[in-house]
């Protein structure tokens, strides 16, 4: 419900007053774009109680939340474009998407967990966070790797010519985006450092 709303509040805040979207794009697009995609996060999360649960998640709800919130938009909201337009631009949208909240999710947020757990109005995080399975830097790196797998291949796959066919212009950046959400799943190990647990 945190990420919906946010999402909603954020875009007509600061994004609608820039152009960027309007307060019904980002009822349609956003606000069920994120409550799909944390809701399965969550769902995920819960079930796993890890950290290598935490990592492929991650993975799975971005890519689920970010291509429904892609669609929409491409769909909804550029009208005149060919089937194969409406698909490489959701692919943008989805991958953009992604590269910038990935890194978000595996640097930033376990931070912001490890600091709300010494804080008196947490000590029920404090105690969830502590259930999770124990595992090593090795176990968590190995799920970070499986999880980067689907994203390389996507990678490996925007050398073909009917890929760069699709993106055209846009396929070093799609690449690009492609290649910092792979770093940062790789980098998953450094999570629970980052939330002080060890």
């Amino acid at each position: 419900m945190g990420a919906a709303f946010g999402s909603l509040i954020g875009d007509i805040i600061f994004l609608t007053p820039l152009g960027k979207t309007n307060p019904f794009l980002a009822l349609i697009a956003g606000f069920p774009a994120n409550l799909i995609g944390f809701l399965i996060f969550g769902m995920l999360v819960n079930r796993a109680k890890s950290w290598s649960g935490y990592t492929y998640s991650t993975l799975i709800s971005l890519f689920i939340g970010n291509l429904i919130a892609g669609a929409v938009v491409v769909f909804v909201a550029i009208p005149g474009l060919t089937l194969p337009q409406q698909i490489a631009q959701t692919l943008l949208f989805t991958f953009f998407w992604l590269g910038t909240m990935i890194p978000f999710m595996q640097i930033l947020l376990p931070l912001l967990l490890g600091a709300m757990q010494t804080s008196s109005i947490s000590s029920r995080l404090k105690d969830a966070v502590a259930t999770w399975k124990q595992e090593s830097a090795k176990t968590i790196f190995i799920t970070g790797a499986l999880s980067s797998l689907p994203l390389l291949v996507i990678l490996l796959a925007s050398f073909q010519p009917s890929f760069i066919s699709l993106l055209g212009p846009y396929t070093n950046w799609f690449r690009a985006l492609d290649i910092i959400s792979i770093a940062f799943l790789l980098m998953a190990p450094v999570a629970p450092y980052l939330n002080r647990q060890r």
